[in-house]
């Protein structure tokens, strides 16, 4: 099985930045300007991040407060990739770009309740992982710093 961590990039940190930058404040009116930003965003899809990952997609989804995005690992197929261990790399990779990268957009991705989802296929279109960052764990990960 192939090791995660090259497959697992601070793409998502460019891709929030980028979010930010189109939206200023995140406002909470339905999320209506911030859903616009995100399929402005979109329509740039698919984007090459390096020579194995591409962003397929990134959207909103009200309903949950998502930002859910999709990555293909360009070479691969599903099955070269145990799992529960791709899992566990990109969430923690995701978790560290948000939370020691992307400071400036926490607080206001906190105030909207929002999350990132990023999910993984192989070059076969297969699930390879999905993996949930809530930036609320970034607060809670600073207050038991020392």
């Amino acid at each position: 099985m192939r090791s995660p961590y090259p497959y697992i990039v601070a793409g998502s940190t460019l891709l929030l930045l980028a979010v930010v930058a189109l939206c200023g404040h995140w406002p909470d009116a339905g999320l209506r300007s911030y859903s616009h930003s995100i399929d402005r965003l979109d329509a740039h899809m698919p984007v090459k991040l390096d020579d194995e990952t591409e962003v397929e997609s990134v959207r909103l989804v009200p309903a949950s407060r998502e930002i859910r995005y999709t990555y293909v690992v360009l070479h691969h197929d599903a099955n070269e990739f145990e799992q529960p261990l791709f899992a566990k790399g990109a969430a923690a990779e995701h978790r560290r770009s948000l939370c020691e990268q992307n400071r400036s957009g926490l607080q206001s991705a906190i105030e909207e309740g929002l999350r990132m989802r990023h999910t993984y296929l192989g070059a076969d279109g297969r699930f390879i992982a999905s993996v949930v960052v809530d930036p609320r764990s970034c607060l809670a990960k600073a207050e038991r710093s020392p």
